[in-house]
């Protein structure tokens, strides 16, 4: 053969596929898998925080969602400061005499007369405005009467001391409301229930004081302040202060924008029911606050017990009502706004004869 002669090459029937031509790789899932997990974690750990902070805030927001249904007095009131804040306490601006506070505001015919519906408690009820409960009974705590108090201070010591923290809150004309309705007056108001009961113990042998806190300042907290400053002084300075008793009246409206005004017999008489209301700090009480609540549920059923169901409710509040003092403080609603101030002094004066019975 010779060099430089070419040589024939058969074909070998392979057919060239460039797919085979070179090498194919594939993507691992390793670091993918890897990052999925990590990914799944992450959101798992978001999720166990969640629900721990929902049940670590479990009464707060219970609480919150609780007051979207409840429409009482304090939602047209303009709360205090989110640290002061007392949904409980039915209270305005000491120096609000003459404004008016109107809950049918914004209503299509502000002119309609919106009712009292009559009714008559059934029961009495113990409220606790929180989760966690007190046991009544194994408070036990021991009031002293009014002889032993007098032997140790003497016989003219004050020993109760009345005052109101919404000196203005009053009362209606028993025929229901209407968009100009006052709501607070310098006349016929709580201040006046207050001294009235004051003058009642006074005349059944039980030395009271009434304390008038009247604040001028514009500031609910200011005027908070004020009032508790004024009361500590008057106990530092009056020793023989054994019992404090914050006057008031209840008011809650209906979805119908009505208004109950609660009532039972006594005799003859219709008189309205009254209701004792104690204070907390979120449900934890200091030794003054559970004494506070001994004598509620003490009261509650001594004064029952003479004239069933007269108070026809007691209530544990979650805020502490400004009555956070070294003395069981109590806040009395005599009656609600239903009620007439005539009605209302009727109730004052059972209220005055019972407790002064109690503390002989």
């Amino acid at each position: 053969m010779e060099d430089n002669k070419l040589i024939p090459v058969c074909d070998s029937g392979v057919s060239f596929d460039d797919r085979l031509s070179g090498v194919q790789i594939e993507r691992s899932k390793r670091r993918y898998r890897k990052k999925n997990y990590r990914k799944r974690f992450l959101i798992f750990c978001l999720f166990v925080c969640a629900i721990a902070l929902v049940i670590y805030n479990f009464n707060s927001i219970s609480n919150f969602f609780k007051s979207l249904f409840d429409f009482d007095e304090s939602s047209i009131i303009p709360p205090e400061s989110e640290q002061d804040g007392d949904s409980t306490e039915n209270s305005t601006n000491n120096n609000s005499s003459n404004e008016k506070n109107n809950p049918t505001e914004g209503i299509d015919n502000p002119t309609d007369l919106y009712p009292f519906i009559d009714t008559s408690p059934s029961n009495f009820t113990t409220i606790f405005e929180f989760n966690n409960s007190f046991d009544l009974e194994k408070l036990d705590y021991c009031f002293e009467k009014k002889d032993d108090l007098y032997s140790r201070y003497g016989s003219d010591a004050p020993i109760v001391l009345i005052v109101s923290f919404s000196p203005f809150e009053c009362y209606s004309e028993g025929n229901g409301y209407t968009y100009s309705s006052e709501f607070n007056s310098e006349n016929q108001n709580v201040s006046d229930v207050g001294k009235e009961i004051c003058n009642n113990l006074n005349s059944l042998g039980i030395n009271a004081k009434y304390l008038e806190c009247v604040s001028e300042s514009d500031s609910m907290y200011e005027s908070k302040m004020n009032y508790e400053k004024e009361i500590k002084n008057f106990l530092a300075n009056t020793p023989s202060i054994s019992y404090v008793f914050d006057i008031s009246r209840s008011i809650k409206f209906n979805r119908d924008m009505s208004i109950n005004r609660e009532m039972i017999a006594v005799g003859e008489e219709m008189l309205p029911t009254i209701n004792f209301i104690c204070g907390t700090k979120s449900g934890t009480a200091s030794q003054s606050q559970e004494k506070g609540i001994k004598l509620s549920d003490e009261l509650s059923k001594y004064f029952n017990s003479s004239y069933p169901l007269f108070v026809s409710r007691q209530t544990v509040s979650r805020f502490d009502l400004n009555l956070q003092f070294p003395v069981p403080s109590i806040r009395v609603d005599i009656g609600s706004y239903a009620n007439t101030y005539a009605e209302a002094l009727c109730s004052a004066k059972l209220f005055s004869s019972l407790l002064a019975s109690f503390l002989s």
